[in-house]
């Protein structure tokens, strides 16, 4: 019984000077304490430095548990996305191919663009007219109704020809 009883007080001063050292280990290891986050300030500077344009948009998003800045950066027309995690790595960079700049002076008017296709109709009324960019090409899409029937046209935002012209069914 003596046995038992000395074996099991060594077992707990074992157990407990494990858990005591367990605790001093982690309380002095620099690499289990959390990482200083970085701000969403911080994380547009990021973002510019790899792309010195403007920032059009900028804030925190979480998926699948993880927490992340999305920056979305224009230079020269071009729209680019970033999404940096909260340590200050960037994780992504890709380049938005549906982006429409529509402040670039080079398009035409929409309102340009509605005349061009109701002269391709030949009249009728606008129902819906959008500029719209689809793999690097800027374009019109503009819904026409005449005599009850619905067309769809496509005109070119840069030159103003028509590169789709259909009726609907």
């Amino acid at each position: 019984m003596k046995k038992y009883i000395i074996g099991c007080l060594i077992l707990m001063v074992v157990i407990v000077g494990g858990c005591r050292n367990d605790d001093r280990n982690q309380a002095n290891n620099p690499k289990e304490t959390s990482k200083a986050e970085i701000t969403l300030e911080e994380a547009k500077e990021i973002a510019l430095k790899e792309v010195n344009g403007g920032v059009v948009k900028a804030n925190q998003d979480s998926d699948d548990g993880i927490t992340y800045y999305e920056i979305d950066i224009v230079k020269d027309g071009i729209k680019y996305d970033f999404e940096i995690d909260l340590s200050g790595t960037i994780i992504s960079k890709e380049i938005d191919d549906d982006y429409v700049d529509a402040t670039n002076k080079n398009y035409i008017s929409q309102a340009k663009a509605e005349e061009i296709a109701l002269a391709k109709v030949g009249g009728g009324s606008v129902e819906k007219s959008k500029l719209e960019h689809d793999d690097g090409i800027a374009y019109y899409e503009i819904d026409i109704v005449k005599d009850n029937i619905r067309y769809d046209v496509e005109v070119s935002a840069t030159d103003g020809n028509v590169i789709k012209y259909e009726i609907d069914d």
